[in-house]
């Protein structure tokens, strides 16, 4: 069986807090105002479904982490 890996909402909170404070021309990895509203987006998603962590695809246990794949 196979697993992805995922990162805490709490880790991907602390990277936009990051990308807010320095301003989204200084921060490597924000493209524009949209990108960051787009991600705050998801996070807030995330958090109303329960995850504690970013689900990384459709197959996740209740706090978004990989349930795990058949290995092909």
């Amino acid at each position: 069986m196979i697993h992805h890996s995922t990162v805490s909402l709490d880790y991907l909170l602390s990277l936009l807090n990051r990308g807010r404070d320095a301003g989204i021309d200084t921060h490597p990895g924000f493209q524009s105002a949209a990108d960051i509203a787009h991600q705050w987006a998801l996070l807030y998603q995330w958090r109303a479904k329960g995850y504690t962590y970013a689900p990384p695809c459709d197959n996740v246990t209740p706090d978004g982490r990989c349930a795990g794949h058949e290995k092909e």
